[in-house]
């Protein structure tokens, strides 16, 4: 398993990869993780609001996205995992985030996953048991020098977990990090950009459980849907 860490949206390569993996902690993998979990019938991406606001609506369509904290206007839920806890039955949902839609939908390859920390030991299971010869691409949050701090650290601990052979210069970095403050990694994410964010504008409560919250699903993507990964149809 050989492992390339890549940060923002302008550095993920045009070529096709191997195999991706788009890390989004706040909050994409927690809000999709509960579709699946609670059994959206689709789960569609979009990388513009105004692609979503096109599409006809009908009553079981359900707009998911936000801009600055807030849902976006007409839209039916915003960007809180705690908003997703319900039953989804038959329910299509069209989703947009700031980040984590946006890389899924950029990352060219036939394997692309999501993984936050909600299902990262779930995450580390299957990629050792079914992915150890692979090449890996680790997509995270961030732009120009800024590095997702939340992402990384997730990075880092994910790298830790997995039967890797070789690493990139930064997929090291997060890996070293991870190690060295290994007994502070949680104060560590509280007190991240983002986490400081979400918590200004009253989601103190999305960040728990971003950051405590764990489940046994990987989210997959195909084409522009996300599927549940099945261990079982795989192997």
């Amino acid at each position: 398993m050989n492992i390339k860490l890549i940060y923002g949206l302008d550095n993920i390569p045009s070529r096709k990869l191997d195999l991706v993996v788009v890390i989004d902690v706040f909050r994409s993998s927690s809000v999709i993780c509960n579709c699946i979990k609670n059994n959206a019938a689709k789960i569609n991406l979009f990388s513009s609001k105004l692609d979503i606001l096109q599409i006809p609506k009908e009553k079981n369509f359900l707009f998911c996205g936000e801009e600055n904290c807030s849902k976006i206007n007409f839209f039916d839920k915003g960007n809180s995992p705690l908003e997703y806890l319900s039953d989804l039955s038959g329910k299509y949902v069209y989703y947009i985030s700031g980040f984590g839609s946006k890389a899924l939908l950029k990352s060219n390859s036939d394997n692309i996953f999501l993984i936050g920390l909600i299902n990262l030991k779930y995450a580390s299971y299957i990629f050792n048991k079914y992915f150890s010869d692979r090449n890996i691409y680790l997509i995270i949050g961030g732009n120009k020098d800024v590095i997702c701090m939340d992402d990384f650290i997730c990075a880092g601990v994910f790298i830790s977990s997995l039967n890797f052979k070789k690493l990139d210069e930064l997929s090291l970095n997060a890996l070293n990090l991870v190690i060295q403050y290994k007994s502070i990694l949680v104060d560590l994410l509280y007190e991240s950009p983002a986490a400081k964010y979400l918590i200004s504008c009253g989601f103190k409560k999305d960040v728990e459980y971003c950051i405590l919250k764990e489940l046994n699903l990987l989210p997959f993507k195909i084409n522009n849907e996300i599927v549940k990964f099945n261990e079982f149809k795989f192997s």
